[in-house]
């Protein structure tokens, strides 16, 4: 497969890029079908489904099942309810640029390319879409797709793709991002939450359209606590930030720091639990480089 995917890419050089022929191109897309355990349903994609065997085997050229009635049948499939299927593929880049990626299903449904999390639909809801863009290299890349069907009556996944652009390197960004209304972090604590990683990784996508930009990533505090341990707290959110933008973007144009500011510069009442919230941010200064 790698070496037809290569004489493609010879072929397009060629016989001249045009838009479509600018669109990814993926390998068949080869599917693991395995059943899930009821316990298991309502909360989608668990690492362990990597090392199910497969009761079926797909081998697709897309990834189009429109929504439908469980009693209508899933392709290739006979369960109804309680199964999952991970779809394994690879891209074809042709030329450095941003890529739209969607995922449309019922029940849930996550895309990975290069092993990084690019579109995350998953959970037991109905027929839902979700759109990311990104920047890619032009060359190839491995493709993993997640979908699965819970307890709803009705299922259904739809995989679609597209080139929108050229990487713009001349583009700036001279701002700073505060994300004080929203909760990155639980009380004293340095981890991302989980139902926060799509915030960051929203930032990291935006990030990989530019270059030659200075990124400053400052961490801030309440008052509650000593003053070396806020700052300790804040460098360790500040950095954890960087890690997760430094796993989705590739940056190498960007110079990034980053610092623990403390309980130094509130931006709100300490005196209240909402203003106390409110001052537990980070913030993203961006600036180019002269």
């Amino acid at each position: 497969m790698k070496l037809s995917l290569y004489l493609l890419f010879i072929l397009f050089t060629a016989q001249g890029l045009t838009q479509n022929s600018l669109d990814p191109k993926f390998s068949t897309f080869k599917g693991k079908v395995f059943q899930i355990d009821n316990e298991l349903l309502p909360f989608g994609y668990d690492p362990i489904f990597e090392n199910y065997e497969a009761e079926y085997k797909l081998l697709w050229n897309d990834i189009k099942v429109s929504d439908r009635e469980v009693n209508e049948g899933f392709p290739e499939v006979p369960f109804k309810t309680g199964w999952g299927i991970i779809f394994k593929s690879e891209v074809m880049i042709p030329t450095s640029g941003k890529y739209s990626f969607t995922l449309n299903s019922d029940d849930g449904s996550i895309l990975w390319i290069d092993n990084k999390k690019i579109i995350d639909n998953d959970g037991h809801h109905g027929m839902k879409s979700k759109t990311e863009s990104i920047y890619l290299k032009r060359g190839f890349y491995p493709v993993k797709i997640f979908y699965y069907q819970a307890f709803m009556d009705r299922m259904g996944i739809e995989f679609d793709s597209q080139y929108i652009g050229n990487k713009t390197g001349t583009a700036t960004i001279d701002s700073t991002i505060s994300f004080a209304n929203i909760i990155l972090f639980d009380f004293d604590k340095s981890e991302i939450r989980k139902d926060a990683l799509h915030i960051v990784d929203r930032l990291a996508n935006q990030l990989s359209t530019i270059e030659n930009h200075e990124i400053r990533i400052s961490g801030h505090t309440d008052n509650l606590g000593s003053d070396s341990y806020n700052r300790d707290l804040s460098r360790r959110r500040s950095k954890a930030i960087l890690e997760r933008i430094q796993e989705i973007c590739d940056c190498k144009t960007l110079d990034f720091y980053t610092a623990g500011v403390g309980e130094s510069y509130p931006i709100h009442d300490n005196n209240t639990e909402e203003g106390r919230q409110l001052n537990r941010r980070v913030e993203v200064a961006i600036k180019p480089i002269e």
